[in-house]
This record gives C-alpha cells, sequence and structure tokens, in this order.
C-alpha cells in the first residue's frame, strides 16, 4: 500500500492518477495524499482525531525496541504531562526546541538545568535558525542503540520541522514531510534514512487537549505561535488590578508583585483597573516566590512574590505553576 509522504498515512485508492498529488519542487515527485497536498499549498486543514489506542500500542511497539526516543517539546511550552515519555524504558534524549524565540542573554545551560527527567542527556535547538544541529545529529549517533530512531513529542512542538531540517543536512536524498502549526498533521509513523545508515521515525503528536490552541481559531493561532524573540513585559503592581491578553486570559492580582509576561508579541495585554471579568471558567492559583503560571499553548508569567492569582480562561486549557524558567 502506498504511503503519502506527508503524513505517512496509507492512500486506499491505486488508481495511478489518483494515487495522490506531486509537488516536484517540494516532495521530490513523492505522492502526497489530497489532504496533505491542500495543506501544504492552500492552508487548508481537515481535522482527524486519532484514537487513543492508536497511540497505546505505538509505544508498546517502540517500547519492544529499546531504540533511542528522542522526546520534542517546545521551549517556550514545556509540557507537564511529559510522564507518558518518561514511563517508557527506552534511553530518551529530550530536544528542547524553539531556542530562538526566547531573548538570547538568558544561558543554555540554565535552561537545561530547569527541566528534570530521566533523560540520557538533553540538546535545546531552533529548527527556524538551525541552531545546534549538528550537535543533536551528533548525540542521536551516540546514543543510538540501532539503526532506527524514533521521534515523539506532543503537537505543535515543532517536531516534524525538526525531521525536515536532519533529512536536509544529513539526508541520503532531498525529501520533506508536511508541516504544520494545526494538531494531527503526521497521522502515522514515516521512515526516513539518513546518509550514516540511520532510519528517523516520525511519529503523530499526541493532541493534547489542555492546549489553548484548541479552542481558537487559525487567525489567532497564528498570532499565539511566537514567530520573534519574546520580548518580556514588566509591571509593578501597587493596587489591585487585572491584566487581560487579547480576551484570551485574565490575570487578576491583588498585592504588591513584580509580574513578567512571557508571550508573543503579537498579542496586546490591557492593564485594567476596574471590576472587569472574562467570561470564562475562575481558577485560583496559589505561585510562589519567584515562579512561573503557565497557561499552556499561550505562554508563561513570572511572579518575584508569591501571591493568589486569579486566572480566567476557557475551561478546559491547563494552568500550572512551576519553579521560574528564566
Amino acid at each position: 500500500m502506498t504511503k503519502c509522504a506527508g503524513c505517512g498515512s496509507e492512500m486506499q485508492c491505486m488508481i495511478p492518477e489518483r494515487m495522490g498529488y506531486v509537488s516536484p519542487n517540494i516532495f521530490g515527485m513523492a505522492k502526497m495524499c489530497e489532504r496533505c497536498f491542500r495543506l501544504q499549498n492552500y492552508n487548508e486543514f481537515q481535522y482527524i482525531d486519532i484514537d487513543s489506542s492508536f497511540f497505546s500500542e505505538m509505544y508498546k511497539e517502540i517500547n519492544r525496541t529499546n531504540a533511542l526516543v528522542v522526546v520534542v517539546t517546545d521551549l517556550f511550552n514545556i509540557n507537564s504531562k511529559f510522564d507518558v515519555f518518561l514511563r517508557m524504558n527506552n534511553p530518551k534524549l529530550l530536544v528542547l526546541n524553539k531556542r530562538d524565540i526566547l531573548p538570547p542573554n538568558i544561558s543554555d545551560e540554565k535552561l537545561l538545568n530547569s527541566i528534570d527527567g530521566n533523560y540520557i542527556d538533553k540538546v535545546l535547538v531552533s529548527s527556524k535558525t538551525n541552531y545546534n544541529f549538528d550537535l543533536l545529529i551528533s548525540k542521536i549517533r551516540d546514543y543510538r542503540t540501532s539503526n532506527k530512531v524514533y521521534l515523539l513529542g506532543y503537537t505543535n512542538a515543532g517536531k516534524s520541522s525538526i525531521v525536515n531540517k536532519l533529512l536536509y543536512h544529513y539526508g541520503k536524498k532531498e525529501s520533506k514531510i508536511v508541516t504544520s502549526m494545526l494538531p494531527s498533521t503526521t497521522l502515522n509513523m514515516i521512515e526516513m534514512e539518513l546518509e550514516s545508515g540511520l532510519t528517523l521515525i516520525d511519529t503523530p503528536g499526541i493532541v493534547d487537549k489542555g492546549n489553548i490552541s484548541n479552542y481558537v481559531d487559525y487567525e489567532m493561532l497564528n498570532r499565539i505561535n511566537p514567530r520573534k524573540v519574546i520580548k518580556p513585559k514588566v509591571y509593578q503592581v501597587r493596587r489591585p488590578q487585572s491584566f487581560i491578553i487579547d480576551n484570551l486570559l485574565q490575570v487578576h492580582v491583588d498585592d504588591k508583585n513584580i509580574v513578567t509576561f512571557y508571550i508573543s508579541r503579537d498579542l496586546y495585554i490591557e492593564r485594567n483597573f476596574k471590576d472587569k471579568k472574562l467570561n470564562f471558567e475562575k481558577r485560583v492559583i496559589n505561585v510562589g516566590d519567584d515562579e512561573d503560571i503557565v497557561v499552556n499553548g499561550l505562554g508563561f508569567i513570572n511572579f518575584k512574590i508569591s501571591a493568589v492569582v486569579t486566572i480566567y480562561t476557557f475551561s478546559n486549557v491547563e494552568v500550572y505553576t512551576r519553579k521560574a524558567l528564566i
């Protein structure tokens, strides 16, 4: 059965002229399904829900191999639910993507030390600027236990973009898989060979239902995802007030504090001293000295002084605290 070069799904129709779309400039004559072709060329997205049993069986299969697993996450939005990967027995290399969007004056060592877990190693990369890709491929070669290496992660972490960079710089031939900020772009495992005899296996990203990207339209999603280096926005709080971010989130602070927002430059923060409340679920969060409140998919907010903070946002969006990342 022919597989789509973009998402890895099997193309059911075997009539040659209808097996898939051909895009020579992007895929080197590889066949794509109509869904990937329209996503790549017209930004038309068709969401397909992947059953959770698929992931369960996939992880069991990978677990039996003892192959190296490369866990990819977005450095700007480190997922709090990585236990699904940490439970695997495979050796795990953590790749923190999107280094380019955090201020360059923050040391890589500080960022790496802020992440816990039973990883054999960690590396910061940027698929946008090619940062540390030579180091990444070196670590993959050093830690691999066989010729097969699996890439795992949640949706929108940049996993497929990293695969494309590795293929471009170290692959046997020019090839590419479909990338998008939208969920469930990759639908099945896709195998790709590198020059050293190494086979990369890209896997479907887990859709994180606690991510705010699931509850906004495509235009807002474009604004939420940072495209430039984040410029921290610092506020001195001396009396009760709220901060409203583009009608996506409201943060209410009662007492004196120094509050710093790390969000996309394309989002607008309204500072409000009146009793205005967004029509969202209310949550009361206790944050400690120099801790972050993370809003999954949107960014994080640092508080220098411990406080009781009231948050209003979509009911299913995950909000949690952690020690300061920066």
